[in-house]
């Protein structure tokens, strides 16, 4: 079998283009097939980076500047590179040339296409630029590629390159892949005549297959519509290994983290190269919206949660007596709605909240025995209180979450050794004791969140390795903590808050890398903080505070579109503003710290208008910082 023509200039332009360090390279050319078969070549098999294509012809450098930045970490095709070096175009070219940093501080990867006798023009007309660049490769010709045929293969090596056909295209080791295919009679021996077939090669030094890129794109074509079928094993085995507890963000099940990283990347490139609706693929994809919810990537968990919502809606929709899918799509809204509630987009997280509800209503009507639905209808109200709540639609909250609290009390009553009954009862209860605190039912509240701390005390009795039970009761005493303190009984809070801190701690310290353990650890030192300021510990208090700041910018910092961390980092900052206002007589470090959360409340009320928290910090802030003398 004959290699592609380019083949080697591919493979290294591939290499270079996996690593986000190349921010320029060019490419000589001298037939125009190049451009677009070259474009389709890179999204073919460089699935996991944004590509985008830029013609800069008669465009003015601001548009060009614009489309530039909303290219923070894509590949950007230019095919017309060589229209910068026209005379008329000099201006553009030179004030171009002249944002050589603007690229190097990006993860933006340039890739210019010019004719090859122009070559010579770049260190002329763009010298910044040309000595940024990363790559030099000349095609000339077009790119041709070479045809595999399976047609003398076994339906056992067919399936097999169906496996590596939808992985990505690198190395995977034995192990990894033994992994993958658990209990597959004759793998080895699979293995060794693909390769011998040149299907496949093999690396003894790190024990590694690899197919051939284009042995993959053949499999995937011949092999069609049986891509699912060879790959179901797999797909099961992905399902099970990014299992993690639905509970508890960042706590993964069946893997490592490091070891769930590269089973996403797997999941993925399935997802991109299988095309079918499959209930299986529905649920590898919200399992790939779990792993990027953990991982703080929200923004790419609501599209896998799009495609859950999207595989599960044509199940239904061919099979509307199938509850299973019915069950799956409720499910998929019920993600939606948590993501866009997260990225502070709370009328579309209403919105697909209420399309759950009405689901699991028809479920539970249709099957009032089934306790799962059940289960789900009360986790759907659960769901809508918390949305109207923070929409400030606090009396609808309160009526939805006693709907919670009765059908789960139904069901732990009947089924009083199920932990995950007993578990959602206790949360019912702390949501209805949070709506009572905000109507200012407090004593109501501190007997609600006191059945939430027995609850949660009991499991974590019950199960001491549990680190999601051990988690809510930490929060049941940050909760018990907050409302003595917002009685007055500043000592009984203390107290609350140093066991919250406590256990967040020993959370976090033994698993360093859990965002949520992390927020939570932050969120202690802020409530002791608060406390200790109240008791006149100031020194403790300012410590606490400035800890506080600390934990939170780190969040915010690995996690910019972490609504969630954004607000945290502004109440942090507006605590130490309130903190200098009140204790110190320091109005530089009062108003840079009211500044800072002023910002980050912007930003937040233009992007998220629906949130009503975050107007009024933001005019809280304001009007704080408009009392203060003027320096």
């Amino acid at each position: 079998m004959s290699e592609p023509l380019h083949s080697d200039q591919l493979n290294l332009l591939a290499r270079a283009l996996r690593q986000k360090s190349f921010h320029f390279i060019i490419i000589g050319y001298d037939h125009p097939d190049i451009f677009p078969e070259i474009s389709a070549w890179l999204r073919e098999h460089l699935p996991d980076r944004p590509i985008r294509e830029l013609p800069v012809s008669d465009k003015t450098f601001q548009e060009i500047q614009n489309i530039l930045i909303q290219a923070y970490h894509d590949i950007v095709l230019i095919p017309d590179f060589d229209w910068f070096f026209k005379q008329e175009n000099e201006n553009i070219s030179i004030t171009f040339n002249q944002h050589r940093d603007f690229f190097a501080r990006r993860e933006i990867t340039l890739v210019c296409f010019i004719q090859k006798k122009l070559f010579k023009e770049l260190p002329r007309k763009m010298p910044d630029l040309w000595s940024l660049r990363s790559l030099e490769l000349e095609f000339l010709g077009t790119v041709q590629r070479s045809t595999y045929s399976l047609s003398n293969i076994d339906d056992m090596e067919s399936a097999l390159l169906s496996v590596f056909a939808v992985l990505p295209a690198e190395p995977i080791t034995r192990t990894i892949l033994k992994g993958l295919l658990p209990n597959v009679n004759n793998l080895d021996a699979t293995l060794q005549r693909l390769i011998k077939k040149g299907l496949i090669a093999f690396d003894e030094m790190d024990e590694s297959f690899t197919c051939n890129l284009e042995a993959q794109e053949t499999t995937r074509q011949q092999n069609g519509e049986q891509l699912f079928e060879h790959c179901e094993l797999l797909i099961s085995t992905l399902i099970d290994k990014l299992r993690y507890e639905t509970d508890l963000t960042g706590h993964f099940l069946n893997a490592t983290y490091k070891e769930a990283v590269i089973y996403a990347k797997y999941a993925e490139s399935i997802l991109q190269h299988i095309k079918k609706a499959e209930e299986q693929l529905a649920i590898l994809a919200e399992r790939l919206g779990n792993f990027h919810t953990t991982t703080g990537n929200l923004d790419k968990a609501l599209t896998f949660y799009e495609d859950e919502t999207r595989l599960f809606k044509e199940l239904y929709d061919a099979f509307p007596s199938n509850v299973s899918f019915k069950n799956g799509l409720a499910i998929s809204y019920e993600k939606l709605g948590e993501t866009h509630a997260q990225l502070g987009n709370l009328d579309k997280a209403l919105t697909f909240y209420e399309d759950e509800t009405r689901l699991f209503e028809e479920l539970y009507d249709a099957f009032p025995s089934n306790v799962s639905f059940k289960n789900g209808l009360a986790i759907s109200y659960e769901k809508l209180g918390q949305t109207h709540a923070e929409l400030g639609n606090l009396d609808n909250a309160l009526t939805l979450y006693e709907q919670d609290a009765q059908l789960t009390k139904e069901l732990y009553d009947a089924f009083p050794s199920n932990v995950s009954f007993k578990f959602g009862l206790a949360v019912s209860y702390e949501k209805l004791g949070e709506t009572h605190a905000e109507l200012g039912n407090l004593d109501k509240a501190l007997t609600l969140y006191e059945q939430y701390r027995q609850l949660t005390k009991e499991l974590y009795d019950a199960f001491p390795s549990n680190v999601s039970f051990k988690n809510v009761l930490a929060i049941s005493y940050e909760k018990l903590g907050q409302t003595h303190a917002e009685l007055g009984n500043l000592n009984k809070a203390l107290t609350f808050y140093e066991q919250y801190r406590q256990l967040t701690k020993e959370l976090y310290d033994a698993f360093p890398s859990n965002v949520s353990f992390k927020n939570n650890l932050a969120i202690s030192y802020s409530k002791l903080g608060e406390t200790h300021a109240q008791l006149g510990n100031l020194d403790k208090a300012l410590t606490f505070y400035e800890q506080d700041a600390q934990l939170t910018k780190e969040l915010y910092d690995a996690f910019p579109s972490n609504v969630s961390f954004k607000n945290g980092l502004a109440i942090s900052y507006y605590k130490l503003g309130s903190f200098y206002k009140d204790h110190r007589p320091d109005i530089v470090a009062t108003r840079n710290y009211f500044q800072q959360a002023e910002a980050l409340w912007a930003e937040l009320t233009e992007s998220a208008p629906g949130y009503a928290k975050f107007q009024h910090y933001l005019i809280q802030v304001r009007k704080d910082l408009s009392e203060l003398p003027q320096s």
